[in-house]
């Protein structure tokens, strides 16, 4: 909740902000499992009661038509490519007995296994675990996590630079052109509205070719909105064209499976 109370407090102080999020969209494992789908429901609810700080924020002190995807957003990886078809059945037989390959595609969610946070462009943290304080106060779980900045390429060290542009600065954008195979000025600046909706922009392309039912499409890059609509409130609904996760048995929003309260893990 850290992260949504900075937005909260640079809106309250007229001051653009930006949080780009990425999550996977399904747990590991048996993506079916009643687990799953209560942990999906966890994950929504999370991400509702964030959008509904900043909407509460936006209410009080927010530029004329802002929205809160102009200060929060989140994202999954994925993509769609080509898949060859080798078998004997599924190859098919020209009149001279040659063979060829049939090649359609295919939609795959990619693991997010990582846990990395760029904050300002100028501090990175990495960890092996969330980054959360029952994950890496050494009490109940074994995990371990690193930062890293430069003092000369802080804010408060900056003179003539109106924004860092140090290693972490140029490792972040390299995150980010590998996300979206494109190079684009926008990207620079990540807290200008801008930036924010060419992000946006990027993603939800990508979404529409990743749960289309045409076989010949492919996605430009691997970066996938979360496929969720969100209200001026802060209320999120499920999208008109994804109510389900594609490929799987679970609702985007997931659902309530009636767990005792200690069997749940958040």
């Amino acid at each position: 909740m850290e992260i949504v109370a900075k937005i909260c407090e640079k809106i309250l102080s007229d001051e653009r902000y930006a949080v780009y999020v990425v999550l996977p969209l399904v747990a590991r494992g048996n993506v079916d499992s009643p687990e799953a789908k209560e942990m999906q429901y966890w994950q929504v609810q999370t991400m509702e009661v964030m959008y509904k700080m900043v909407a509460k924020a936006l209410n009080k002190k927010g530029p004329d038509g802002a929205r809160v995807t102009d200060y929060l957003n989140f994202y999954t990886l994925g993509s769609r490519c080509e898949r060859e078809l080798t078998s004997d059945t599924e190859a098919e037989t020209h009149s001279d007995g040659s063979n060829s390959t049939q090649v359609n595609t295919v939609s795959r969610l990619h693991d997010i296994s990582g846990f990395m946070m760029v904050a300002d462009d100028e501090y990175i943290l990495v960890s092996s675990g969330p980054v959360s304080q029952s994950s890496l106060s050494g009490k109940r779980n074994s995990e371990v996590a690193m930062g890293a900045w430069q003092p000369r390429h802080t804010q408060e060290n900056l003179s003539d630079e109106p924004h860092p542009k140090g290693r972490v600065w140029k490792h972040r954008l390299a995150i980010w052109t590998k996300y979206t195979n494109l190079v684009n000025p926008t990207f620079r600046r990540p807290y200008r509205l801008g930036c924010v909706r060419s992000m946006n922009k990027i993603a939800n392309e990508n979404w529409r070719l990743f749960a289309s039912t045409d076989p010949d499409v492919r996605t430009n890059s691997c970066l996938l909105k979360y496929p969720v609509a969100i209200r001026a409130s802060g209320e999120i609904i499920s999208r008109k064209d994804c109510k389900m996760i594609p490929g799987t048995r679970i609702r985007v929003l997931g659902s309530r499976q009636n767990f005792p309260g200690e069997k749940q893990t958040l």
